[in-house]
């Protein structure tokens, strides 16, 4: 028998994100549903969309359980489409049930996990402005929208990034400085 395998999966952070974007997404679903007045835009699209989500989430998580191959060459394409997913939901929900905030700190938590600070901050910047233009085109299309939303949420998503960013730049402290027991 492979050491590798007796011990369980070695990678478990792969795990982890796989796991967390399953539910996150079927949370998604199910807030979603259970809100009446919600998707605000394009319904069917949006359930579609969130279906075909939860599908991906599923097909990640299977491809990769016991895949080390499969969990070392996904993670690229999934973030790039969780990314996608991030700006469509904010395009098409708004009020409780927009997924914005936890479905951007879990974004940022993933890359900070997979490729550290640098690929952060990146993720975090094109999160933001992708928040802010679609946000943007929401209020030139949607009348009753408010734009101090937008600005206020906008600023969150930009401190709560430069906290995280600045946790992962000084990791190497916590390193450095850990007693061996």
């Amino acid at each position: 028998m492979n050491p590798a395998v007796g011990k369980g999966f070695q990678h478990s952070s792969g795990r982890v994100i796989a796991l967390g974007r399953l539910m996150l997404a079927t949370l998604f679903v199910v807030a979603i549903l259970l809100d009446i007045s919600h998707p605000a835009r394009a319904p069917q699209a949006t359930y579609a969309l969130l279906g075909g989500y939860v599908a991906f989430a599923l097909a990640i998580v299977v491809a990769t359980w016991r895949n080390w191959w499969l969990d070392a060459r996904l993670p690229g394409p999934a973030h790039a489409n969780d990314i996608m997913m991030f700006t469509a939901l904010v395009l098409l929900t708004a009020g409780f049930t927009s997924p914005f905030f936890t479905f951007f700190i879990f974004l940022l938590l993933s890359a900070a996990i997979r490729w550290g600070w640098h690929l952060t901050a990146l993720t975090a910047i094109l999160l933001t402005l992708l928040f802010l233009v679609a946000g943007l085109l929401v209020t030139t299309t949607d009348v009753s929208f408010d734009l101090q939303r937008i600005v206020v949420r906008t600023g969150h998503l930009v401190i709560v990034s430069l906290i995280l960013i600045w946790f992962g730049a000084n990791q190497w402290r916590t390193r450095f400085y850990r007693r061996d027991d």
